[in-house]
């Protein structure tokens, strides 16, 4: 399975643990964070890589100043890399309460999710669309404040309160 196709399952069971009222107790949100963790790593290793390449060619007495340069873009790589993954992996949690909404108002030909049609009208069942807009709304605003959350982990552990509290 490749990357996508693991951050798709996972945002998928992040948004289904808050339908089923599981988000808390399973914290579905560590897979997410274990995920954007390993792509943002696997980022900045590659400049690390260059760094090293690059210093292979250059006098010592410029090794310090490209060593601090390449980590500071180390740093500026991994930190895009991670909240990039973690925003996808949000809007696919809402693109799946939105899913949930079509087949709650029996519009399945405007499902993206197609291949998942079953769980999402498991997840449609007794569902208020007032709530599922709500919850989209959640998702969308957590997409919004990336910026402004001091991490990332708590901007999801908060999201999963509020998704609960609203879908349960």
């Amino acid at each position: 399975m490749g990357d996508g196709a693991k951050l798709r399952a996972a945002a998928e069971r992040y948004a289904r643990a808050a339908l089923h009222g599981r988000s808390v107790a399973d914290a579905p949100h560590a897979a997410l964070l274990k995920q954007a963790k390993a792509l943002a790593d696997a980022r900045a290793d590659e400049v690390e890589a260059k760094a090293a390449e690059e210093l292979e060619y250059l006098p010592k007495k410029d090794h310090k100043r490209v060593e601090r340069e390449y980590a500071e873009r180390a740093k500026r790589v991994y930190r895009r890399a991670h909240t990039g993954v973690l925003d996808h992996a949000v809007q696919l949690a809402g693109l799946w309460y939105r899913d949930v909404m079509c087949v709650l108002q029996d519009a399945p030909e405007l499902v993206h999710n197609v291949d998942r049609v079953d769980a999402l009208a498991e997840d449609a069942e007794g569902r208020s669309v007032h709530r599922l807009r709500a919850a989209i709304a959640h998702t969308d605003e957590t997409r919004e404040n990336w910026i402004l959350n001091p991490s990332e982990e708590l901007a999801l552990e908060a999201l999963s309160f509020r998704l609960e509290r609203e879908l349960t």
